[in-house]
């Protein structure tokens, strides 16, 4: 165990100074903050841990957490956060509202990071939604007729209407999400391949966040850790998944604290 001891506000602090590296227009600085900050989130966690255990303290607790919207990506985005990151998310069915479980000092930060990557990602489709909107009268040819303009402009303003945006965005945020939920899955794995105390606390995370759930819920939540069952209006924009799916590949995944 390290010798030195991050209280929840210092850890907090830490993990915003790392999205504002996130920020960085220097994409080297970024993946360098992202990655030194992953890697030592991870080994606190071990230490906390062991802390927590020495102090008899509760292992875990809960705190309550309302999404932006009932959207299905923002409950699954949460969920993806909360499994990279030793903790657990579970909502009242049909809600907004609902609950992070975990260990004090990592609900802050999955807090902090479900903030930076939904915003990101708000701000991301909102820009290729308006570039997929306009592409028709970009792809209109420097030479044309009247009748290909009028084309262009009506596919322009079938685009623009408010049920299409929602469906598309709704695409794009699914492709986000399928991608972060391979990447995070992958650095998940990577933790737990590094040694034999790494692999048994991601375990006994696992095990002891569902047995905590259930003796502090019952059947009266339901937690999905990955749902992949988009309903048909949300795989419509299939332009808008593939998009997404970019955004996913290109968003920093600054996931922790550095020392």
């Amino acid at each position: 165990m390290t010798d030195t001891i991050y209280s929840q506000e210092q850890i907090i602090e830490k993990v915003r100074g790392l999205l504002a590296l996130a920020k960085s227009s220097n994409p080297n600085e970024a993946a360098l903050a992202a990655q030194r900050a992953t890697a030592l989130m991870q080994k606190y966690n071990l230490d906390q841990a062991q802390v927590d255990l020495s102090r008899n303290q509760p292992a875990y607790t809960k705190s309550a957490f309302a999404l932006e919207s009932n959207r299905r990506w923002r409950h699954r985005l949460m969920s993806l956060i909360c499994n990279a990151n030793f903790c657990q998310f579970v909502w009242y069915v049909g809600k907004r509202d609902g609950f992070i479980l975990g260990r004090a000092v990592n609900i802050p930060a999955v807090r902090v990071l479900y903030d930076y990557l939904a915003d990101s990602l708000d701000k991301m489709a909102e820009e290729a939604f308006k570039h997929y909107t306009w592409q028709p009268m970009n792809d209109v040819p420097t030479v044309y007729t009247m009748a290909e303009l009028k084309r262009a402009d009506d596919e322009c303003q079938r685009r623009m209407q408010p049920g299409n945006k929602i469906s598309w965005k709704d695409s794009f945020f699914n492709g986000a999400c399928d991608v972060l939920a391979l990447r995070l899955l992958e650095q998940k794995q990577a933790f737990e391949a590094e040694s034999v105390t790494s692999r048994a606390l991601v375990v006994m995370t696992d095990n002891e966040l569902k047995d905590y759930a259930s003796k502090v819920f019952g059947d009266t939540l339901n937690e999905v850790n990955s749902h992949n069952d988009h309903t048909t209006k949300e795989k419509r924009g299939q332009d808008g998944w593939h998009e997404g799916f970019k955004a996913g590949h290109k968003i920093s995944l600054v996931q922790q604290l550095p020392e």
